[in-house]
């Protein structure tokens, strides 16, 4: 009986109270404003100050007609804004490839045969040390250059991972693409209660993260031994790991030593496709389909050197000019476009 007296009780004053803020919401919204209006306001406050916790909807008519943009590349064609999971066997090149990424990103010039939206980089290397680090970038670019920026801090997503990343992005806004090399290396350990949840768990966290700013982030991780059933299964962990990404990159290559390899895309806002690719020198990887018009590109570019040298030079000297000054001099001098860096590893 005591209860159902409390029960009563506490009913009325709600009652009492809802009637007091009506009161005063009505003595505070304006009679400029249609009735229906007016009750929708008052029943947000009224909710609100009951400690009633709305969430947010849309129409579907509303949504029809809003002008929303276009969802934003950063590889044209293979890198949308968004978590993307770069994943293969060890020792396969997904470092290169998501450094030559960067360095093209940075650079704003094509990946493989995709264009690039130019962007500062933010790339965490786990793995390799500044030597590793400075030692690729020779072989990836022969000009310095910048926007492109490194880590090697160890944070842990339940810590201060998201919070750091956070405070980078609003003091460097230009900012467009996180690489974290490996994912593991973030990932702290957790009890093995449920595997989906905890992967799930962790990519929602980076997922928000990439929605908030507007980024794409891409993490390195791996394969399972033995593959899988299908393309996504290959992936080491379980199906709240790919779940959890906007897409998922896979190279895969048939023998280890192999240059070829086959890159697999599987995204939810673009068309799922296979293409081959190949490691160059210096481990760039390039499409395999470039292959013949490289080797074509090398038998042009040392008859052009050559020609060039016949022509301009009269000693028996070694020519002292950079690979760019001698591509903007062949360029201009036959008409052609050799860049640099074909001259240099040619």
């Amino acid at each position: 009986m005591t209860e159902t007296n409390n029960l009563a009780s506490s009913r009325s004053c709600q009652g009492e109270r809802s009637s007091e803020i009506y009161e005063v919401l009505d003595n505070c919204i304006g009679e400029d404003k249609d009735e229906q209006w007016q009750r929708e306001q008052q029943k947000i406050l009224l909710e609100e100050a009951m400690g009633i916790k709305r969430f947010h909807t849309i129409d579907s008519d509303v949504l029809f007609e809003k002008q929303l943009e276009k969802r934003r590349y950063i590889v044209k064609g293979l890198l949308p804004e968004g978590l993307t999971v770069l994943s293969g066997d060890p020792k396969v090149g997904k470092s290169f490839f998501a450094l030559s990424l960067s360095v093209s990103v940075a650079k704003g010039i094509p990946f493989l045969c995709f264009p690039t939206v130019k962007s500062d980089v933010l790339y965490f290397s786990f793995e390799d040390d500044e030597k590793r680090l400075q030692q690729r970038l020779f072989e990836m670019s022969e000009d310095n250059f910048t926007g492109l920026t490194f880590s090697s801090d160890v944070m842990h997503l339940d810590v201060d991972f998201i919070q750091s990343v956070e405070n980078y992005l609003q003091n460097h806004p230009n900012t467009k693409l996180i690489v974290v090399d490996t994912l593991n290396y973030i990932r702290p350990d957790k009890p093995n209660t449920n595997m989906y949840k905890n992967d799930y768990d962790d990519m929602i966290k980076l997922h928000r993260l990439t929605q908030q700013y507007g980024i794409a982030m891409l993490l390195l991780h791996h394969n399972r031994k033995n593959g899988g059933s299908d393309d996504l299964h290959t992936i080491s962990g379980s199906t709240g790991l790919t779940g959890g990404a906007d897409n998922c990159i896979i190279i895969e290559r048939p023998k280890r030593g192999e240059k070829i390899a086959k890159l697999k895309v599987i995204s939810r806002d673009m068309e799922s496709f296979e293409m081959e690719i190949m490691q160059g020198d210096g481990g760039i990887w390039i499409a395999a389909e470039d292959k013949e018009l490289a080797e074509k590109e090398i038998s042009v570019t040392v008859r052009a050197v050559y020609l060039f040298y016949t022509l301009t030079h009269f000693s028996d000297e070694p020519l002292a000019v950079s690979p760019t000054e001698l591509s903007e001099s062949i360029n201009r001098m036959f008409s052609i476009s050799i860049p640099p860096t074909m001259i240099k590893k040619n």
